[in-house]
């Protein structure tokens, strides 16, 4: 378990990489064990610290925040939008950030890619002309390559929406109540039909 939260120093600054995999839970001691283990490289630093290869929402970065606050002093602590891998599918336009989880009668509908850091709850939904890419889990109603792109993809921590749609293909994908682990999958076109793969 030890490589599922890595320290990397570098020039530009001191990143935490978390396994996006492991529960919150689990993250969290596994972060304390490892500061524990390196208390006296830490101890009289000051360093920029950045989060990376998970996104936590609001309340999770914060309890994060506070553990390395707690155990190191360190207050400047900031985290990676997570990079992911629009394929080369000549999508244009511009990108559309919404940040925190889409509830029940949240909608929207945009002229380019759209990118959710959080949920799409059942009941909201996203209709976008290129990608769709979601930092959380897809509850609700997705639509990428809305005006009909079969190069669109719709990625996210768990798809398991009330509807997909990509282009002008339809799915509804088996309900899934009770997933182990969540983790990162990708809707896309092939052969005619819509595929849901992991990461």
């Amino acid at each position: 378990m030890k490589d599922k939260v890595v320290f990397k120093l570098t020039k530009d600054g001191f990143f935490i990489v978390f396994d996006e995999a492991v529960k919150f839970s689990i993250l969290k001691e596994l972060l304390k064990q490892k500061f524990e283990d390196s208390e006296d490289f830490f101890h009289g630093v000051k360093l920029k610290t950045v989060l990376r290869g998970r996104y936590f929402e609001d309340e999770e970065f914060n309890e994060i925040k506070n553990i390395i606050t707690d155990i190191t002093g360190f207050d400047d602590i900031t985290q990676e939008i997570p990079k992911f891998d629009w394929q080369a599918n000549d999508i244009e336009g511009s990108t559309k950030f919404y940040r925190g989880t889409m509830r029940c009668g949240t909608s929207i509908n945009f002229n380019g890619n759209v990118v959710v850091l959080g949920d799409i709850n059942p009941g909201a939904e996203v209709i976008a002309t290129g990608n769709i890419i979601v930092t959380g889990e897809i509850k609700g109603l997705v639509h990428a390559g809305s005006k009909g792109n079969d190069t669109a993809i719709v990625c996210g921590k768990g798809i398991n929406p009330t509807q997909l749609r990509i282009a002008n293909l339809i799915t509804v994908p088996p309900k899934e109540e009770h997933k182990k682990e969540l983790v990162f999958e990708t809707a896309s076109i092939k052969d005619g039909n819509i595929y849901i793969t992991e990461e």
